[in-house]
């Protein structure tokens, strides 16, 4: 048996870029049969050969104490933005819910929700940054952010971010009469720094 680290677990230069004992190792096993025969040749056959690797997650390597699971409340999706924004401000209107769209817009001539791009923080202008905190408030997102089932230009009206199920589950029941698409989604997050 024969350990050795993935191709991808290499630099530029080929060196490993963690410890060898940090990574989760592929396995290759060679069966060999060997003869030797009367005239003192020898003979090596190949009886089985196979490798087992599981690639590890970015989670599961260093930094599963940055995600959190949180539960959103998910009124509706769908690929039109502005649908989705006229529904938003008629729930503020007749639930109290308030509306943060934490400075982003959505710039039809790129059809991309966005951070204005003269925005302090240089690295999110122009470019969309998600919602992570848990809070009551509403807001539209990128779907595909919190689950990798939806398509990449998927929007969702979010009527809350959760740390408790229950909570989230109460929010969606009291709104589903109105909006019985709506649904409570569990995702995983990822908290840490994004810059």
């Amino acid at each position: 048996v024969i350990n050795f680290v993935p191709k991808d677990s290499l630099d530029d230069f080929g060196e490993m870029q963690k410890s060898f004992e940090d990574y989760e190792l592929i396995s290759d096993t060679l069966v060999k049969r060997i003869i030797v025969r009367n005239n003192g040749t020898i003979e090596t056959i190949l009886v089985k050969e196979f490798s087992t690797y599981q690639r590890p997650s970015f989670e599961k390597e260093d930094h599963e104490e940055d995600y959190n699971t949180v539960f959103l409340v998910v009124l509706d999706t769908s690929a039109d933005y502005q649908t989705l924004n006229r529904s938003m401000y008629k729930v503020q209107k007749g639930y109290n819910i308030v509306v943060d769209t934490l400075d982003r817009y959505y710039n039809k001539d790129i059809k991309k929700l966005i951070l204005p791009e003269d925005n302090e923080d240089e690295i999110y202008a122009g470019d969309y940054i998600p919602r992570r905190l848990i809070s009551n408030t509403m807001s539209i997102e990128y779907l595909g952010f919190y689950t990798p089932l939806s398509k990449d230009n998927t929007f969702a009206l979010v009527a809350g971010i959760f740390g408790i199920k229950i909570q989230a589950n109460a929010i969606q029941k009291k709104l589903s009469k109105e909006y019985p698409k709506s649904f409570v989604l569990e995702s995983k997050i990822f908290m840490g720094c994004m810059h």
